[in-house]
């Protein structure tokens, strides 16, 4: 689904050599990929699983911090932290591709002008 880098190779192809174009394209188009994954119960069910490791993250820490040695407490830290991102890039996914495909056209016009 590689939609504005296919743009970038048909129409502008001489902006294939700007590595930070084709950069930003690569991460719009990974963005529409997950903003796509979301408008589906696929998406959705990932996102909720997503949630309930972070509820037992949380729990974990809650339930045995005062127990559990700190490697323990360490990975259930970490366990917490990479729930949250998953769950925040899921969640603001469509607002970011928004953003990233905006940001891609400013970059564009930018090199064009160049």
């Amino acid at each position: 689904m590689a939609k504005e880098i296919n743009k970038l190779k048909e129409k502008l192809p001489e902006l294939m050599s700007n590595e930070y174009v084709v950069s930003v394209a690569d991460a719009t188009d990974t963005l529409h990929s997950i903003k796509a994954l979301m408008d589906q119960e696929g998406g959705r069910n990932l996102l909720a699983l997503t949630l309930k490791s972070i509820r037992q993250s949380v729990d974990g820490i809650i339930g045995g911090y005062r127990t559990i040695s700190h490697t323990e407490l360490v990975a259930l830290c970490a366990s917490l932290e990479a729930h949250m991102a998953m769950a925040r890039l899921l969640t603001h996914a469509s607002e970011r591709y928004e953003e990233s495909k905006a940001h891609l056209e400013k970059e564009i016009d930018e090199a064009l002008l160049e």
